[in-house]
């Protein structure tokens, strides 16, 4: 079970979080919401609840980020290009030279 993924839809309650962080591989936690199935206001609680809780930064942006663009590449090249679009383009031609 510990090599499955996690999302924090719906769990980053209080009462879930602490057993899902003490059950699951850190590294194999996502952030999730459930938009749009959960309603906005319910997606803003929980998005709350796991802002709120106690964790150290290494884990707080595993979980909010680097986890997801470990498990999905392609959107940590799409996200690079957005925000940096000279590291982007140089990590593409590194790679198409690599092919």
């Amino acid at each position: 079970m510990r090599k499955f993924y996690f999302d924090t839809a719906l769990t980053a309650s209080p009462n879930a979080l602490p057993s899902l962080l003490a059950f699951a591989d850190p590294h194999r936690i996502t952030y999730g919401s459930d938009f749009p199935y959960a309603d906005p206001a319910t997606a803003a609680h929980f998005a709350g609840n796991l802002q709120s809780y106690p964790l150290d930064d290494t884990t707080r942006r595993a979980i909010h980020t680097d986890n997801a663009l470990k498990l999905f590449p392609r959107f940590a090249t799409a996200l690079a290009l957005r925000n940096a679009p000279w590291v982007a383009q140089d990590r593409i031609s590194q790679t198409e030279r690599a092919r």
